[in-house]
């Protein structure tokens, strides 16, 4: 194999002169193109480090080749680095391409923020690049600040397609991999669903929101972490943007539908900044109407009357006060901030029949005028606290599960139930006469099982590289010996006992404050038939012969997680199969059930939940793999369920393991 380095000739005519970067894909070099006159261009180093003629070196080989298929398809566009070759030299795959007299995005943040005219620049490049892409099938798939280039002369291009998709290219990754850079990928992506142009703009919208506040709204202390906030959070508010506020919030919709296509995301980046008021109209003198015979001396000047500075304040502030009320009634953002910082709201509790509401992130759902545009949702009906729970809304003619939903008794700190709908959505309650024609509505599905907390920290998570966990451990007894937390790296030192008491909380809380209690636990075998091919290997590799399995479900019975801790050999076997299976969805893993009570029936009846609404994590505790996955019982399909099920499984994944046991603490 070739040892690049400084002075190095490629395939006879490439001069290699000095590194420019490294990363996770390869090594850039400086290099002169001997063949066209010493002109410089930048070459791309892919190390392969398996041997040529296995299935990984053949996948990560074709890689590379798309990555040059697809960057050459736009060679001719002036916002995309220009690909000119690619060659194999000793088994080394190298791409040349254009050489950029510049830096990084990156690079450049390392200083701060930009100004809010330096990125409308850069995001009207990058959409002229992205239509350009998505014009010929081709779907980035990792859109962030280290690859987009911003030239000494002023061009911005965007680079490595390494991982972009043609859709006519056949599957190069594992199933269930997750593709891209953490904190950049749009929610369908990290749920591991269908690449679509769509997925590039919300990459794009996380970009633009770094480069104009100076930091990632979804960057977290790991890349699970992060996956975590990508689909439960939202971005903080945009404090820089200006007028770029409604372009990068509209790109960053967790709804791949509620994004703007490419034409309205440059309407939006074009939109006029001042308004130019037409010149006033000229006076206009009737014929006839002029003096008739000598011109009369004229009147002596009135006095000139003092301007009162009153009338000019009293204008000036019924001009603002228009202002305000118009971007109150008309824009959304706006309103939203209004009405969250400056609390323009009132008690839920007050909210009857034909009121509206608004989810504040600080005090949950709050009464807001109709006539705000960060009105959510229309009160159809209130509810005593003594009503069944769903029973009395779900009867209201023309209830509509997929969109019409329940505030139950303390989700916003009153005392009664609300029956809601989007607002502008109309039905007809019992004794009432209805404004509009009512819609015809699908049977509910779902109540949501408790309400979010005020406030939200996410829960701790060992990332991959692995830092032992502090331990508050009592002053030793001499007779009893104290607990070594290395202990737990090993299995011949580990005197964890396999069993559910040991390895399985009694009961955890997410996030949202929603409590799981434990249903059952058992020892079961770590390779059965349910888990899928890459699982079983990496279990097998990991000398894993007896796992303890338990499921859990909240207090209504909505939610049901699954839980797996699977002792490994040692700590570093446990982190390189969480590596591996990170990406694994629950698919790969199976899904356990009580033997009875709720949820028991999805494993008794062979129920398929590959459609359901579900999330699962995969993380180690010192040498135990830990794997949670949650969903609801119920099987619903609707997404904007997600976020409970990622609370619950991201607090299972965390709670489980050898912690629990009590000598271990």
């Amino acid at each position: 194999m070739l040892n690049a380095e400084p002075g190095a000739l490629i395939a006879g005519r490439y001069r290699l002169v000095k590194m420019l970067g490294a990363g996770g894909a390869g090594r850039v070099w400086l290099a002169h193109d001997l063949k066209l006159g010493d002109i410089s261009v930048a070459m791309k180093e892919i190390p392969l480090p398996l041997s040529p003629g296995g299935a990984e070196y053949d996948r990560h080989l074709e890689r590379a080749q798309r990555e040059a298929r697809n960057a050459q398809k736009l060679r001719d566009h002036p916002n995309i680095v220009t690909v000119y070759d690619f060659l194999i030299e000793h088994e080394v795959p190298w791409i040349v391409m254009q050489f950029i007299n510049g830096r990084s995005l990156h690079d450049a943040l390392a200083n701060g923020p930009l100004p809010v005219a330096t990125v409308k620049q850069i995001a009207a490049a990058l959409l002229d690049a992205l239509e350009a892409a998505h014009g010929k099938q081709i779907v980035h798939r990792d859109i962030k600040p280290a690859n987009i280039m911003l030239a000494d002369d002023g061009a911005v291009l965007l680079t490595d397609f390494g991982i972009a998709h043609f859709q006519s290219d056949s599957g190069l990754t594992t199933s269930g991999m997750v593709i891209g850079s953490a904190e950049y990928l749009a929610p369908e992506r990290a749920r591991g669903e269908k690449d679509s142009a769509e997925g590039d703009l919300f990459s794009l919208g996380v970009t633009l929101y770094h480069t104009v506040e100076g930091n990632s709204p979804f960057r977290r202390a790991s890349a699970l972490a992060s996956l975590h906030a990508v689909l439960s959070d939202e971005a903080p508010p945009l404090r820089h943007a200006g007028w770029l506020e409604p372009l990068i919030t509209r790109l960053m919709a967790k709804n791949p539908a509620d994004r703007p296509i490419i034409a309205t995301a440059r309407a939006l980046l074009n939109e006029p900044t001042t308004v130019t008021l037409p010149p006033p109209s000229p006076t206009i003198v009737s014929p006839g109407s002029g003096p008739k015979g000598p011109t009369p001396p004229p009147k002596p000047p009135r006095p000139t009357p003092r301007p009162n500075p009153w009338a000019s304040l009293l204008l000036g502030l019924a001009v603002v006060a228009g202002i305000v009320a118009w971007l109150y009634h008309g824009n959304q953002g706006f309103s939203a901030f209004v009405t969250d910082r400056i609390g323009l709201s009132s008690d839920a509790a007050s909210a009857h029949q034909g009121d509206c509401l608004h989810q504040d992130p600080l005090h949950g759902w709050v009464k807001v005028p109709c006539f705000s545009a960060a009105a959510d949702r229309k009160v159809l009906q209130q509810l005593s606290a003594s009503a069944e729970l769903g029973n009395p809304c779900t009867t209201l003619p023309g209830w509509d599960n997929s969109t019409d939903s329940i505030l139950p008794v303390g989700a916003t700190g009153h005392k009664v139930q609300l029956c809601t709908a989007p607002r502008g959505q109309t039905t007809t309650a019992q004794g009432t006469t209805p404004t509009e024609t009512p819609t015809t509505y699908a049977s509910p599905t779902y109540t949501p099982p408790t309400y979010t907390p005020p406030t939200y920290t996410p829960p701790t998570y060992t990332p991959p590289t692995y830092i032992p966990p502090t331990y508050d451990q009592p002053s030793p007894d001499p007779t009893t010996p104290s607990f070594d937390p290395q202990s737990l790296d090993n299995a011949q030192a580990d005197q964890t006992p396999l069993t559910s008491n040991a390895l399985l909380p009694n009961s955890f809380t997410d996030s949202k404050g929603v409590v799981y209690t434990l249903d059952s636990g058992s020892s079961q075998s770590c390779l059965t038939s349910h888990e899928g091919q890459d699982v079983q290997t990496v279990l097998r590799n990991g000398s894993c012969v007896n796992q303890i399995v338990g499921t859990y479900t909240d207090s209504l019975a909505h939610i049901m997680v699954a839980v797996e801790v699977e002792p490994m050999t040692d700590t570093q076997t446990a982190i390189a199969s969480h590596n591996s299976l990170a990406s694994a969805y629950g698919s790969d893993w199976g899904i356990w059930c009580p033997k009875a009570g709720p949820g028991s029936q999805i494993c008794d009846n062979g129920e398929d939940t590959s459609h359901a609404t579900q999330t699962s994590y995969v993380t180690n505790h010192h040498r135990y793999l830990v794997h949670a996955l949650a969903l609801y019982i119920s099987l619903g399909t609707d997404k904007s369920d997600e976020p409970w099920t990622n609370a619950a499984a991201f607090a299972a994944v965390n709670a489980a393991g050898p912690q629990n046991y009590s000598s271990n603490q």
